[in-house]
């Protein structure tokens, strides 16, 4: 799951508290639904179970998305508000009526403070639009640099290191490890 920009109705915010670890964590959970556009559904890696949502094949499906961590923009008629989420799940199920469609139900919890809370509470049950910029994808391009950065070092150092998974040998980076010693000479003599 990547960036998305998306309008959806605010259907509801709740406070939730959890014991984690002696000590109790606060957090203020809230719910995102709009219609299930085929957008949405490769954000979710999920054309297939649209699809068969859409033939009736399924009534309903629920995704977790509690590894999708993500900085949060949200506009509305009661202004903006910013927050760092977490995914928590994405629900999907068929409309009622006579033209039914599928209808997508996000989940997302952030930690509570009071420009958040004012906001969410001045736009329940409006359209908002939400921009969602994934952190993993900075967190994964840091680790990335860092590590370009470590290898460009040792790379000067004359040095060679294999990289081996299950005892097999996947890469070699020149540069990157041990010196090897050269092995003595065996020499004809006395002893």
């Amino acid at each position: 799951m990547k960036d998305i920009t998306l309008t959806a109705s605010l259907d509801g915010a709740k406070l939730i508290a959890r014991n984690q670890e002696a000590t109790i964590v606060r957090r203020v959970q809230f719910k995102l639904q709009r219609s299930f556009d085929l957008e949405q559904a490769e954000w979710l890696d999920a054309e297939p179970l649209r699809g068969k949502l859409q033939r009736g094949e399924l009534d309903a499906f629920e995704i977790p998305i509690d590894a999708y961590h993500a900085k949060a923009s949200f506009h509305g008629l009661a202004g903006n508000a910013t927050a760092q989420v977490d995914g928590v799940k994405a629900a999907a199920k068929m409309s009622s009526g006579d033209e039914p469609k599928p209808l997508l139900t996000l989940t997302f919890e952030a930690f509570p403070d009071a420009a958040l809370l004012t906001w969410l509470a001045a736009s329940v049950k409006e359209h908002v639009e939400v921009e969602l910029l994934a952190l993993q994808g900075d967190l994964l391009e840091d680790a990335a640099d860092r590590f370009r950065a470590a290898v460009g070092g040792l790379k000067a150092s004359g040095m060679t290191a294999a990289i081996g998974v299950g005892g097999e040998k996947q890469v070699e980076i020149e540069g990157t490890g041990k010196a090897e010693k050269k092995p003595a000479k065996k020499r004809k003599g006395r002893r």
